[in-house]
């Protein structure tokens, strides 16, 4: 019988995570087979090319951040902020499942902006490197001025220039 608080079964539970799929409701990036480990991933590189001083502590969340949705699934954004109720009890299940997993690093002040940068900001990248046509519509072209935004309040909106152009080197 597997011990699942034991931190053998934690650390299973955390990796198995990773391989949730992302992006399961979208007709076009369901294909690209993005799971929550590469996003996860990326999203920590992003901190990590970013980030002047980045806290070991961010770097986990951000490793971590998703994990959850091995309970609850990649619930699409667009359902967690049109149906009242559901973002919160999603989000409360997910929490859940952090905690019992012992990945529930949390992160508050200027590390949460950064948290928030860095999700959009893979997000991005994924999309314009599976999809590129997507960035150009009305929910793209705002999430990147989002993006941009907080990039500025971070003090890296410079280091941007360039990313997207050069998706497609190598």
């Amino acid at each position: 019988m597997r011990d699942e608080q034991s931190t053998g079964g934690r650390l299973r539970r955390i990796l198995q995570s990773g391989y949730v799929r992302r992006w399961h409701t979208h007709p076009r990036l369901s294909a690209s087979g993005e799971t929550v480990a590469h996003h996860s991933a990326m999203a920590a590189q992003i901190i990590l090319a970013l980030h002047p001083d980045p806290p070991l502590g961010l770097i986990a969340h951000m490793l971590h951040h998703d994990c959850g949705e091995a309970v609850t699934g990649d619930v699409p954004g667009p359902v967690r902020r049109e149906h009242d109720g559901i973002d919160l009890a999603v989000g409360d299940l997910e929490m859940k499942a952090l905690a019992e997993m012992g990945a529930d690093y949390t992160v508050s002040g200027e590390d949460a902006a950064w948290s928030e940068f860095a999700d959009r900001l893979s997000k991005i990248v994924h999309v314009a490197t599976v999809a590129p046509d997507l960035l150009y519509t009305d929910a793209w072209q705002q999430e990147w001025t989002a993006a941009v935004h907080d990039a500025y309040g971070l003090g890296v909106a410079d280091e941007l220039a360039g990313l997207l152009d050069n998706r497609r080197a190598g």
